[in-house]
């Protein structure tokens, strides 16, 4: 993340657990990788909302499947750079309540209050059904396309710094106002990218809502975070749509390979 003109994503990344590279191995006598935690699919396929809501922007199918139907190699890969990117997403969220603490933000008090709520009903959700080590690996997949796209990243901070300064803030408003738009960022890319997932699932005769893999204390916030800065927030910025729009489909591109953890996966020879 970069936080006041500071470029802090190299220094997270050293602490992070070092990835399997594609190019750790002879490729051509790698054929597939698979997650090692059994628990993986189940937990995913329990996390997908289907059924749920009789409006949706993917049609709905003649014949309704469950979505057991959907290999778990596909709804792994898929889940896991959602979640990945949910939680990456939840950690610059985290920057903006810290921000409205520590600038003693009286109309802040109450939406950071429910912003924490939310994330305490999005956490009890896993709580029952993933280990806190699976948990934990969410964490490390987050900061792993952070590092990914750190570039990015970098030319997302400073399109948004660029249309802020137009605004002519105080240099604590500016900090804000310039954190509140990259977690909007990262909330829309999530959007955008489990938009593409409801696509994929509904090929398979999967009848499911919108968003279906996301919970939806996450879409909340949608209508939370900018509140924090009011009149400040501005809807429609160009930079933010097209660093969210960016990121959702080089999220596509990404393999599991430079998600996870040496631990995390078995490697299937020829």
């Amino acid at each position: 993340m970069v936080i006041g003109g500071v470029d802090i994503i190299s220094q997270r990344s050293k602490d992070m657990t070092k990835k399997l590279k594609v190019g750790d191995h002879d490729t051509a006598a790698v054929r597939s990788i698979r997650v090692a935690d059994v628990e993986a699919v189940p937990y995913l396929q329990r996390s997908v909302r289907t059924f749920r809501e009789p409006l949706s922007v993917v049609p709905q199918p003649r014949l309704k499947k469950t979505i057991e139907s959907v290999p778990g190699g596909l709804l792994t890969e898929w889940s896991y750079k959602l979640f990945a990117l949910m939680n990456l997403a939840w950690d610059y969220v985290d920057t903006v309540c810290d921000l409205c603490i520590g600038m003693k933000l009286v109309h802040a008090k109450k939406l950071v209050r429910q912003i924490r709520e939310l994330k305490r009903e999005y956490d009890k959700f896993r709580h029952g059904i993933i280990s806190s080590k699976m948990e934990n690996n969410e964490v490390d997949h987050g900061l792993a396309i952070e590092d990914i796209l750190k570039d990015d990243f970098f030319k997302m901070y400073n399109a948004i710094e660029m249309e802020v300064n137009k605004q002519r803030l105080s240099k604590d408003n500016k900090t804000l106002v310039i954190a509140v738009h990259q977690a909007m960022a990262l909330i829309d890319a999530a959007k955008s990218y489990a938009r593409w997932c409801d696509k994929r699932i509904a090929e398979f005769d999967v009848w499911v809502c919108d968003y279906c893999m996301i919970q939806k204390e996450f879409l909340m916030l949608d209508s939370v975070i900018p509140k924090t800065i009011g009149m400040l927030y501005i809807p429609n910025m160009p930079s933010r749509k097209l660093a969210s729009s960016i990121i959702a489909n080089k999220i596509k591109g990404i393999g599991l390979e430079q998600l996870l953890n040496r631990d995390e996966i078995i490697v299937v020879p020829d």
